[in-house]
């Protein structure tokens, strides 16, 4: 089964109120906006996405020897 970690889902606390968010790796680098108090909250990516592709990446090749190893 692949990996896919960008609908991963992690939560937050609003820096403003609190309250837990819900956000996906995915939506890292985008703006939300607090369900609670409506601040607007911008989620930086610095350099997130790219080092989450690289942990992609090496769980495949790490998929793909497991899969070798077993047969």
């Amino acid at each position: 089964m692949p990996l896919n970690l960008q609908n991963q889902e992690f939560q937050v606390s609003c820096p403003s109120c609190g309250a837990q968010i819900t956000l996906k790796f995915k939506e890292v680098g985008s703006t939300k906006v607090c369900p609670k108090c409506k601040n607007k909250i911008h989620f930086k990516d610095d350099n997130f996405k790219k080092d989450l592709k690289k942990v992609e990446t090496e769980f495949k090749k790490l998929e793909k020897q497991l899969k070798n190893f077993n047969k």
